[in-house]
């Protein structure tokens, strides 16, 4: 079936999943579509309004900007205005290429030499400090003239995206004879400048091809094979019988997708493997090659076999292998002294002895993605998903975290989702626990205008009340711990001071030994004691023992549109925020209190039986 006959599909399909592809066209028997929910909405909403404000923009620097207004002409108007030779077009509207499948529009069309670039625009930021690294941006004013930007890269979960759609659209112009010179284009971020990818270099490394390819290769690749979905998803809507092109898997896109709920029913009746909480979409095919499809299959390997997989080359392993059975392993692993303790603990001293060990399933692994460091690992995931309860990590057998008596959680939320898109902390949110009572929240934030000093000044105000709790824990003959999750509190701590925008701030050499002396990584202490099955996320974490949340699950993105509303003057976000802050300070804290009443009752994984 050829392109022409299929609906031609638009500017994200070819880095959606192609199941969600296959279901826009033929959806499942009895499964609908799920609602775009009220976070979803918000995110839309606060998108369209960033692209209306950006366009508005354009159109007041360049008066001489063709604006394509809305109606059944508007192909027409963008028709007339390429072929004018228009400078600048906003707003266009490119007929449908239906030899090729292809529709859409990007935001911004711009005139270079003779033919025209794609520009969208995104509310997300794209790049990411990068000290040894250049990105190409223009400004609003002057969107063709081009400059480097040193110490910056894109960031890389936001290239695949937003290259996909511009070299859609860079083939839709193609289509109509309005390209010229290599394929690229440009997304106008939240920064407000224009950051141009290069569509034509080869960077991509991929499975398909030996040489690494372009962006605009890999689009092309990925678009035709979307193609190809659709098409047999057309065909079997005459012929229900037919095998589906493509079969559910568990990705990233998972969660964003009005196919999730049917997908994921699929899935946990088959145990799938791609729900394992470290799996990766290119691990497929060698669990699949090796027959192992379920996370129950992935429990049935051995860890021992695994430890030995995951610690030697394919070179060391054959040796081994090839070795006759008196040979001692300590001449044999001398690189290895800690494989070698953990074989001689279980009885393995010579080659023989691990010769009769080894398990030929697992040892089909070598050399592949899922046989890495983490294989041992996996396995034990697999094997704590199956029992349905937490176990106690391989080789821990006591909690290592001690109480205090002053105890405090603590969580942070920044003007951007991440500091890599240049946001400032607004607000630190802090939960005291005072010889085992839970104290009131409290906020330490500022919804003024986020200069460094304003930033500076909100953490000297967390940093003093920190000063106050240690003098508190001292009276009360102790000391003080500050709990966290994941490194962000401390990078952005040491930002904060390294900036120097109050005189007031602490040295970094005073703030590291703060750090080092009272502050402790709880998500460190979760993945060296615990194994759930869950993902590491701390609302993961918490969904795990059975904690709640005020807000849900909403994410960083949503928080930032509150903190939009709280900058205008809303003081209904300013409390959601503390509510949305406050949900985490306290799942760390449930989480803490759980390991500490649970933790030694916990079963071992080296007990599992099946």
């Amino acid at each position: 079936m050829s392109p022409t006959t299929v609906k031609p599909l638009g500017p994200r399909a070819a880095s959606s999943c192609a199941v969600r592809v296959q279901y826009d066209v033929l959806p499942p028997a009895a499964a609908e579509r799920s609602e775009v929910s009220t976070t979803a909405q918000g995110h839309l909403d606060a998108a369209a309004d960033y692209r209306t404000d950006i366009l508005a923009q354009l159109a007041r620097l360049h008066p001489s900007a063709t604006v394509v207004q809305p109606g059944p002409d508007a192909e027409a108007q963008t028709l007339a205005a390429l072929e004018s030779g228009a400078e600048l077009i906003l707003y266009p509207r490119l007929p449908i290429d239906a030899a090729n499948g292809r529709m859409g529009s990007p935001r911004i069309l711009l005139r270079e030499a003779a033919g025209y670039v794609p520009v969208e625009i995104q509310l997300h930021g794209v790049t990411q400090s990068h000290a040894k690294k250049t990105v190409r941006v223009s400004t609003l004013a002057a969107p063709a003239e081009l400059v480097d930007r040193a110490g910056a890269t894109w960031k890389a979960d936001r290239v695949i995206q937003n290259a996909f759609a511009l070299a859609h659209y860079w083939r839709a112009l193609e289509a109509l004879g309005f390209v010229s010179g290599a394929p690229r284009g440009a997304v106008i971020d939240r920064s407000g400048d224009l950051v141009w990818l290069d569509l034509a270099a080869p960077t991509e490394k991929v499975g398909w091809s030996a040489d690494p390819v372009s962006l605009q290769e890999s689009y092309d690749h990925e678009f035709g094979f979307r193609i190809e979905v659709a098409a047999h998803a057309t065909a079997r809507a005459g012929d229900p019988t037919s095998p589906r092109r493509v079969l559910p898997m568990a990705v990233p896109e998972c969660e964003r997708c009005p196919w999730s709920a049917t997908c994921s029913a699929e899935l946990l009746d088959d145990d799938h493997i791609s729900l394992l909480p470290s799996f990766k979409a290119d691990w497929f095919e060698a669990f699949t090659a090796r027959g192992v499809l379920r996370r129950a299959d992935l429990a049935a390997l051995d860890p021992l076999t695994a430890s030995v997989v995951s610690a030697l080359t394919g070179p060391m392993l054959a040796k081994v292998q090839s070795a006759t059975g008196e040979t001692p392993l300590a001449e044999l692993l001398d690189k290895r002294p800690e494989l070698l303790v953990e074989l001689a603990s279980l009885g393995c001293t010579t080659a023989g002895d691990l010769h009769g060990r080894l398990h030929a399933e697992t040892l089909a692994f070598s050399g592949t993605g899922p046989g890495g460091a983490s294989f041992v690992k996996h396995i034990d995931t697999a094997r704590a998903i199956g029992a349905g309860v937490p176990h106690k990590q391989r080789g821990v057998a006591t909690l290592d975290l001690s109480p205090a008596v002053i105890e405090i959680d603590v969580d942070m939320e920044s003007s951007a989702s991440s500091v890599s898109e240049n946001g400032r902390v607004y607000l630190w949110g802090a939960l005291p626990v005072v010889r085992g009572v839970v104290e009131d929240y409290r906020p330490f934030d500022t919804y003024a205008e986020l200069t460094a000093l304003a930033e500076a000044e909100v953490f000297l105000r967390f940093w003093t009340w920190l000063a106050e709790q240690r003098e508190r824990a001292a009276a009360l003959g102790g000391a003080i711990r500050v709990y966290y999750w994941t490194n962000a509190e401390i990078r952005e701590m040491r930002r904060i001071v390294n900036a120097a925008a109050h005189p007031d701030l602490p040295s970094l050499d005073d703030l590291n030994a703060v750090i080092d002396a009272e502050w402790i990584d709880l998500a460190v202490v979760w993945d060296r004691h615990v194994l759930t099955g869950h993902g590491r996320s701390l609302k993961n974490v918490g969904k795990a023992i059975g904690a709640s949340w005020d807000e849900g699950d909403t994410g960083g993105d949503f928080s930032m549109l509150q903190h939009g509303k709280a900058v205008a003057g809303d003081q209904s976000a300013i409390e959601w925020l503390h509510r949305y802050n406050g949900d985490d300070v306290r799942a760390t804290y449930e989480v803490r209190s759980w390991l500490r009443e649970h933790f030694d009752s916990l079963p071992r994984i080296e007990d599992w039986t099946p």
